[in-house]
Order: structure tokens, then sequence, then C-alpha cells
């Protein structure tokens, strides 16, 4: 039967989304809700190890231990405080600067203090070990969404079919082992992105990190980036394509006009091309011109972590060349 709160919800919080997608925006979302849904927080505390019953809630954004330490949201029921510290993809935990001032504040007799950390992708062995080290739960929002009961008859639609549907697209980061990347090398997403953002900013290249172009998506992960060319800016995009696992430096009409008018006088793109390893690959068509580094995934995979990020440099500047030549020669 056809559900218009289920359609209603899912397309409103789809929309919020494409708009609200970084790591504050879900504390928002997700705390709102909290306070909105009491069934919805009784679930979600049970992650924990934590029960809520009828009892009234609070929950508090961006809470400051001082002007410089603020911990992303703490929930209050009761004699009970619980300090939540979320991440998307930043691996910055704060765990080990954070855990002194809950301890103090968590002094008072007859009080229960709990501290948990909640990701999108999974801890490094490192990271694991210094959480219970300071007796912190750990939680994934993969977790969330796989093992809590969106059927239960007390959860609002909201939560059902539109909470629900942003964090399907918060967690639609996908598991870089199925890209034939293992422990040893660029692990995960983060790593990769770390790697990327590093290979542009650290580039001899006249390039920077453009932030305001959201850059991940259900089918690509990765970041746009300002070229300054002879002829002016252009925004192309480095990342990687999870649908052909392999990456990619591409720009688009919209965003790289200035090399467009070159690339329709071309046959043959590959005549841009000087390199003869396998680090690179072209392809162009009227809406994009594409270069891709070729040993992805199966040869990358076998290198080092140091030969990684030089096949990243070596990519990146290739690609850049490329885009400065053609920049030069548009009339």
């Amino acid at each position: 039967m056809y559900d218009i709160a289920m359609e209603s919800h899912e397309i409103f919080f789809e929309k919020l989304y494409e708009r609200k997608w970084k790591e504050n925006n879900l504390s928002d979302i997700s705390s709102a809700l909290m306070l909105s849904d009491h069934r919805f927080s009784v679930l979600f505390l049970a992650f924990f190890g934590l029960q809520l019953e009828n009892e009234p809630i609070s929950v508090e954004r961006e809470y400051a231990f001082d002007r410089q330490h603020r911990i992303d949201f703490v929930v209050r029921f009761g004699s009970t405080t619980l300090f939540i510290e979320n991440k998307i993809s930043d691996p910055h935990y704060h765990v080990e600067e954070y855990d002194p001032f809950i301890s103090k504040l968590g002094e008072r007799a007859g009080h229960s203090t709990h501290k948990a950390l909640i990701t999108v992708s999974n801890l490094d062995d490192q990271a694991k070990a210094i959480c219970a080290a300071h007796s912190w739960t750990i939680l994934t929002w993969t977790d969330v969404l796989r093992e809590i009961n969106w059927d239960d008859p007390e959860i609002t639609p909201m939560a059902r079919y539109g909470f629900r549907a942003y964090l399907s697209r918060i967690c639609e980061v996908k598991e870089v082992r199925e890209m034939c990347l293992d422990a040893k090398t660029i692990k995960s997403l983060t790593s990769l992105n770390n790697a990327i953002e590093n290979t542009i900013t650290q580039s001899s290249q006249n390039a920077s990190v453009y932030r305001t172009i959201y850059a991940a998506s259900n089918d690509s992960y990765g970041k746009y980036f300002e070229l300054q060319t002879s002829q002016g800016e252009i925004w192309p995009w480095f990342g990687l394509v999870f649908d052909d696992s392999s990456i990619y430096i591409e720009v688009d009409s919209d965003w790289g006009r200035l090399i467009f008018k070159k690339l329709e006088q071309l046959e043959d793109v590959n005549q841009l091309s000087t390199d003869t390893s396998e680090v690179i690959g072209l392809t162009a068509n009227r809406r994009s011109f594409r270069t891709k580094l070729r040993c992805f995934p199966e040869k990358f995979s076998a290198l080092d972590v140091a030969r990684q990020e030089e096949q990243l440099r070596v990519f990146f500047d290739q690609s850049c060349s490329i885009f400065q030549h053609i920049s030069k020669s548009t009339t």
C-alpha cells in the first residue's frame, strides 16, 4: 500500500542530506530527534548500555569543557550523563583530551557518567586501545542503522523513514577492502581521503583543496580542488569511484570551461599525454574529461604506503600538467 508518510519523510531527509551531511549536521539532527522522539532515544541509548524509561531527557550540543574543548553532545536523564563524540571521517577522536574533563565532572556522589565515541567507519586497533584504556564505549552509525528496531510501533515516522534514510546516506561510505586495499596500506576511505588532501596541498602545482563543493556521494568519495591555470581557475574532482573501483581526476564542462574548447578540437585525447608508464590514462566526452590512475586497484594495493602516496603524487602532477597544457592551448 502507498505510504505517503514514508515517502514524504524520506524525500525531506534525502533533500536535507544534500546540504546537511557534515558531522555537526549529523549531531544536530540526531540530537533533535532524541528530544522529539522518546522511543528513538530509548532504543538509541540502549546501544550504550543505558536504560531510559519514562523520565525526561535533555540533550546539549557542543558542550564546552573550556574555551578550547567542546564535545559534540551531552545526554542527561535522571542521575545519568552520557558524553558523546561524533565522527564521520575526521580521525581526531579527542578521547585523551576530553577524558580528564569528563572524569572531573563525574566525581559527584550518586551520579553515573558515561563516555562514548560514535563513528561511521570502524576504528583501527590503536584507537580501540585508547578508548578501552579510558573506558569509552565505541559504536558505529552503521551499527545503529542495521540493528535498531525501526519497526518498533512506538517510534515516529520521522525516525522510521526520515532519519533512517538520512543515516543510510551518511553510512554509504564503502568498505575499502572491497577495492583490494589491505591493512598494510592506505586501508580506509578516511586514510585515502587524507592522502588525497595531502597530495593536493603538498603538490608543486598551483592547487588547493576547494572545500565549498560537496565531494562525496553514494557512488564516489573524494575532494574537489582549485587549479590555477594561465587562463584562470578550474575545479577538478580527485577521488575514488566505487562502481569500477577506480581513482580519477575529473573536470566537467561546468567547472572546467576553460579546457573544453580545446577538447572539442581533438580527435584523440591521448595525444595530450607524453606519459608511457602505467600511471595515467585519459578519457573525454562532451561533458567531462578524466585522467585515471591505471595501476589502481590491483598493482596499487601491492605497494607499501610510501609508494602508494608517491603514485598519487605522480598521478596528480601529471594530470595537472595536462590540464595546464590544455588551458594554454585554448583559443
